[in-house]
């Protein structure tokens, strides 16, 4: 999930540098448009294992490039390359979407997790957890790649699961 959501957010912030960007844990791009975070993309990423050895990854990628508002089907605020004033085509989009990731397939794990802390482990960042009370804040990103959190007082740690919904709250 690293490299697809690090090769995104360089995406955007080429295309759209003026823009506010950020990493929502786990597969989310968001842009901040006015005093709202919409979302401009999504990722999936899918393993098979023979055993307990990865035979295959397959990464998908969802980037709205020219999708204008309006539409009534998506239940979040999202937004578009075009909407937040990049002037891009799809072509140049999915070129620069495909060097970014093969350059990050090149990139050590290493420094793949270190980039991806960086961007998701912003300390200010309050969120909270659909269906829970209270403030959480991000901590640290485990060998797994799963997200930790500790409340506001710093009493109680928690690990971010699948099923879990993070909603930011800046």
């Amino acid at each position: 999930m690293g490299r697809a959501a690090l090769s995104v957010l360089e995406v955007v912030r080429t295309h759209a540098p003026q823009a506010t960007i950020r990493l929502k844990y786990p597969n989310d791009i968001h842009v901040k448009v006015r005093d709202e975070w919409c979302k401009i993309s999504g990722m999936l990423v899918e393993h098979e294992f023979i055993g307990s050895t990865c035979a295959s990854t397959v990464v998908g990628i969802g980037l709205n490039v020219l999708q204008e508002q309006g539409l009534d089907t998506i239940a979040q605020p999202y937004t578009s390359l075009f909407a937040i004033g990049a002037s891009v085509d799809v072509p140049t989009v999915r070129r620069s979407m495909r060097d970014a990731f093969a350059y990050r397939l090149d990139s050590s794990a290493e420094s793949i997790v270190l980039q991806w802390e960086h961007e998701l482990l912003q300390p200010q960042t309050a969120l909270r957890i659909t269906g829970e009370s209270g403030d959480w804040f991000p901590r640290s990103l485990l060998h797994d790649g799963r997200l930790t959190l500790t409340d506001a007082t710093q009493q109680r740690q928690r690990v971010v699961s699948d099923g879990d919904s993070l909603q930011y709250l800046d």
